[in-house]
């Protein structure tokens, strides 16, 4: 019925679209896109996140025959139970349905009737929540958009049945928890030691391929030593290293004409400098030389990780889902790594830089000034001190404990 569709213009920019069967863009949707989107400067993946849910309201409209549309100019706008049946099929996730066979309903007649049903899982509460904020922004923009192209006044009263219907629809976001940016934690000191090892394309369990070792346990060794992002990582050319400083750039590339891939992977932080240590400068260094340099296609562009795969694409820079077939190598193989995602290793990252910071003697604000410089975060944002303050509370439960005479090899 609805996909959507990303585009890379001449200019570089990656601009997504929703589109018809036909491959036609939705009038609408595209509009609202274009105008209050990407006039306001809003990020690639940003749009195609409001696409995305928008193609999710469309259809839920056409599986229950509804004309939004003419709805809205006669004035009819969402029931409570219309918007109960929306936020119902917004929680549902798509891609993974579990269909079960039952055998267990008796008759009369003492027959046993097999039948079958469809179980959704449902996502997660923050993708919920984001769901119903896009849509819900759209809603109110379209009702709008429509009265007005009909020049049909919107007087008080017609103003009140939108801002209630926007509403009823935002009451049924989840709610969210104080500590929720806090869920995810880095890995523990043993993970970690079982990372370094993972880390080492010599360790005899390696969960890689031969082909690709090298390649794989680098990227995994540079999201674990410097924190950086997904999109950092992939978006890292040869040129950003310097060898003799042993410094790796982060540099925005938003709209890089000489990225071929149409969603491009990029650094949503601020420029910076970052230093490496010898080895990790080193690994790099013979990875260029003895691995990428062998990879048919990879000289014709800088991007650092490319792919190793035979045929069309062999030697195009690495995709973000790639990315996470590397990682999915690890949680599928090692037990104790089930958990680690790109992110995971940020958060370890940054759990790490606190402990240093305390063995260093750094005062709260030094900390701050500097892992906001290492992170990529503006000065005085507020993230810098989300870590600090979770560092902190790890380290006041511990001595909690310790003052309920709790030995430190007891905690667990």
């Amino acid at each position: 019925m609805f996909r959507l569709k990303r585009v890379k213009f001449d200019s570089g920019e990656r601009y997504s679209l929703l589109i018809d069967n036909d491959g036609i863009p939705l009038w609408y949707p595209t509009l609202f896109a274009t105008s209050q989107l990407r006039n306001a400067a809003k990020a690639p993946n940003t749009i195609e996140a409001h696409l995305n849910a928008i193609k999710l309201l469309f259809e839920w409209t056409n599986s229950n025959r509804i004309d939004l549309r003419q709805s809205f100019l006669t004035l009819k706008f969402l029931t409570v139970e219309q918007i109960e049946s929306l936020c119902d099929y917004l929680k549902q996730d798509k891609s993974q349905i579990i269909k079960n066979d039952v055998i267990s309903i008796k008759t009369t007649r003492k027959e046993r009737i097999r039948t079958s049903f469809t179980q959704r899982k449902t996502v997660a509460k923050q993708s919920y929540y984001i769901r119903i904020s896009y849509i819900a922004e759209f809603i109110e923009w379209f009702a709008k958009r429509l009265l007005s192209e009909r020049k049909i006044i919107i007087n008080t009263e017609i103003n009140h049945q939108i801002s209630k219907m926007i509403r009823s629809l935002k009451a049924r976001r989840p709610t969210r928890s104080v500590n929720q940016k806090n869920a995810k934690k880095g890995l523990s000191e043993a993970q970690r030691e079982v990372l370094l090892l993972v880390c080492d394309p010599k360790y005899p369990n390696s969960p890689f391929s031969s082909q690709t070792r090298e390649r794989d346990c680098l990227i995994v060794e540079i999201l674990y030593q410097t924190g950086v992002r997904l999109g950092e990582l992939l978006s890292i050319k040869i040129s950003d290293l310097n060898f003799q400083e042993n410094t790796l750039l982060i540099a925005r590339r938003h709209d890089d004409v000489d990225d071929p891939r149409i969603k491009q992977p990029v650094a949503k932080t601020l420029d910076r400098l970052l230093p490496l240590s010898r080895g990790l400068s080193q690994r790099m260094h013979d990875y260029i030389l003895r691995h990428r340099s062998l990879v048919k296609g990879a000289n014709r562009h800088e991007f650092l990780f490319v792919t190793y795969k035979s045929g069309p694409h062999c030697g195009t820079p690495l995709s973000t889902s790639a990315i996470y077939s590397i990682i999915n190598r690890v949680t599928s193989n090692i037990d104790c790594l089930s958990e680690l995602t790109p992110h995971v290793l940020r958060h370890t990252w940054n759990d790490r830089f606190s402990e240093k910071a305390d063995e260093q003697g750094l005062d709260q604000a030094e900390e701050e000034k500097l892992r906001s410089y290492l992170m990529g975060w503006k000065e005085g944002s507020g993230t810098s001190a989300t870590y600090t303050r979770r560092h902190i509370e790890k380290e006041a439960h511990k001595v909690s404990l310790l003052l309920q005479g709790v030995k430190e090899n007891e905690k667990n």
